[in-house]
C-alpha cells in the first residue's frame, strides 16, 4: 500500500510541475505583451501584439481580458485604417466566442473576418475563418456545413501552398 502511494507522488508530480510551469509561461507571455503594447505607437505592430494578447488571454482562459485586446485592436485597426487588423480582431473575438460555447457570436464574427479577408486577399485568414465556422457547424452536429467549410479553408491553403 506504501509503495501505491509513493508511486502516485511520483506520477503527480511531474504533471503538477508541468501545469505550474504552463501557467508560469502563460503569465510571463501576457505580461511581456502588456509591456510591449504599453510601449507602443499607434501603428499595425500595436494591432499584432493586441491580438496576439487576445489569444493568449484566451488561452490562459481570460475571456474578459482576451474581448478587451480584441476590441482594442479592432478599435485601433478601424482608426488607422489597417484591415488585416479589423480581420485578425474578428476572426480571434470569434475564438474567445468559440471557448465560451457562443456559437452565434462566434459565427458573427468569422463572418466580418471573412468578409474582410476576402476583400484584402488574405487567403490565409479566410482559410481560418472558414476552418473557424466548421468548427462551430461540427458541434452544432451540422457535419454537411461543416465539411463544407473545412474544404473552402483546405483548397485556400492548398493554393496559398500551406
Amino acid at each position: 500500500m506504501k509503495y501505491i502511494l509513493l508511486i502516485k507522488k511520483f506520477l503527480l508530480l511531474p504533471w503538477l510541475f508541468f501545469l505550474l510551469s504552463y501557467g508560469f509561461c502563460q503569465s510571463t507571455k501576457i505580461d511581456s505583451l502588456q509591456q510591449i503594447i504599453k510601449n507602443s505607437k499607434e501603428d499595425t505592430a500595436k494591432v499584432s501584439t493586441l491580438i496576439k494578447l487576445c489569444d493568449e488571454c484566451r488561452k490562459a482562459g481570460d475571456a474578459a481580458k482576451a474581448k478587451e485586446n480584441c476590441d482594442k485592436a479592432l478599435e485601433l485597426s478601424i482608426k488607422i485604417s489597417y484591415l488585416k487588423g479589423q480581420g485578425g480582431a474578428y476572426a480571434n473575438m470569434g475564438m474567445v466566442y468559440f471557448s465560451q460555447g457562443d456559437y452565434e457570436k462566434t459565427l458573427e464574427n468569422q463572418i466580418k473576418s471573412l468578409e474582410i479577408t476576402e476583400v484584402i486577399g488574405d487567403k490565409q485568414g479566410s482559410a481560418m475563418s472558414y476552418n473557424s465556422m466548421g468548427n462551430v457547424y461540427n458541434k452544432q452536429g451540422n457535419y454537411n456545413k461543416a465539411l463544407e467549410n473545412y474544404m473552402k479553408a483546405q483548397n485556400l491553403l492548398e493554393s496559398i501552398g500551406d
